[in-house]
């Protein structure tokens, strides 16, 4: 029995990993793959959903015709063990309709296989909308950007993203210049963030955040994008020269992160050292066994200290400007309010009212600003949401 295409199984496996954890980053649960051949030279590797359909055009020596669908559990599994830059022939094995499998084989003078199973089933494939506007972008400041973002975003299937979808996404939109501005927001930390050196459509898209996170799993290497949007604004189209994803944008207006700052009212400004700040919040979701990661902020003289009710004290080399506050915050949150905030030495944490949320910033970051949500101290509860 002739195969029906050849491949390089480096090739194979970085491709597959890829497509993995594209599926596992979009939060697919089990899926499915669909394998085809495009050309002589190409294969595609397509999946889809009512949210998300991706397609990955990979380069194989075609001998005959196939299309066939493979669990991508199953097939990354299997791939995995496939030895390193061997020449792969795989040959789709039809022994009956309940006995199908992908049969990969290596070696000349010993034959070596691995079987992956195939189901009987098919699939409508990937019709790519026309975009009525586009823009282009590196996918690696993309990638930069969803990597940053994705822990200020709502886990989508909790409780909280049932009854606010909208947090379950990134916002990317333009400012007056044309750049692109980014947001998020998971309720008790929000951010906002622009960079002047990315161009945006004239719209505000909110992305699921697992949708972008399976884009920048699928687009590899430092690879120009393209990312247009359909003429109803509800489909997303990202193409590469390799890949083609088309995603389904989640409706409504994001909210306006920006009212929450009080950067210019503040009453109160704490200067921290960022990584002695990280170090404690590190320190004090170590010593909390469960529930909340709460860690106090006190001024007593004109020394700060941060503590752990009963557990946990330790004095900081931090300063404040105006009143001295008392105050509660998520040392889980702020640590990722801190680690947002790369390259710099500084943080200011900006306070008007110490039950009230807390603005986050550094005079050297200025394109970026953060807030996040403290707990009244008295009834360990969170304040009201920043978003």
């Amino acid at each position: 029995m002739s195969a029906n295409f050849k491949i390089n199984s480096t090739v194979l496996k970085s491709q597959v990993v890829a497509l993995s954890k594209a599926v596992k980053g979009a939060v697919l649960g089990e899926c499915n793959v669909y394998i085809r051949d495009l050309d002589d030279q190409t294969l595609s590797f397509y999946f889809s959903t009512m949210e998300i359909s991706a397609e990955k055009y990979i380069p194989a020596d075609i001998v005959k015709p196939l299309q066939v669908a493979v669990s991508v559990k199953e097939l990354n599994m299997k791939v995995s063990v496939l030895p390193d830059n061997v020449m792969l022939s795989v040959t789709h094995v039809l022994k009956n309709e309940n006995t199908q499998f992908l049969k990969f084989e290596w070696g000349t003078n010993r034959k070596n296989t691995i079987n992956v199973h195939t189901l009987n089933e098919q699939t409508d494939f990937l019709i790519t909308p026309t975009p009525k506007s586009s823009v282009v972008m590196n996918v690696n400041k993309l990638f930069k950007y969803v990597d940053q973002l994705k822990n200020f975003a709502l886990k989508s299937g909790s409780d909280d993203a049932r009854k606010y979808p909208k947090l379950t996404g990134i916002a990317i939109s333009s400012n007056e210049s044309g750049r692109a501005t980014f947001k998020a927001c998971n309720r008790q930390n929000s951010v906002y963030l622009s960079d002047n050196d990315v161009s945006w459509l004239p719209e505000e898209i909110i992305f699921d955040a697992g949708h972008l996170i399976a884009v920048t799993s699928l687009i590899q290497g430092n690879a120009e994008i393209e990312i247009g949007i359909n003429e109803m604004s509800s489909l997303v189209i990202v193409k590469s020269s390799d890949t083609t994803c088309v995603l389904r944008t989640l409706s409504g207006k994001y909210p306006e992160v920006e009212q929450y700052h009080n950067y210019d009212i503040a009453v109160s400004r704490y200067y921290f050292d960022r990584s002695e700040l990280m170090d404690v919040c590190q320190r004090a979701i170590k010593v909390t066994a469960s529930g909340a990661k709460m860690l106090r902020i006190d001024t007593l003289g004109s020394n700060i200290f941060a503590s752990v009710s009963s557990v946990l004290e330790q004095q900081l080399s931090a300063t404040v400007e105006g009143m001295n506050w008392s105050f509660t915050v998520d040392a889980e949150r702020l640590f990722d309010c801190a680690k947002l905030m790369e390259g710099v030495d500084e943080i200011i944490l900006y306070l008007h009212d110490p039950c009230k949320p807390i603005s986050i910033g550094s005079e050297d970051l200025p394109e970026m600003k953060i807030t996040t949500a403290p707990y009244r101290t008295a009834k360990q509860a969170p304040v009201a949401s920043t978003c």
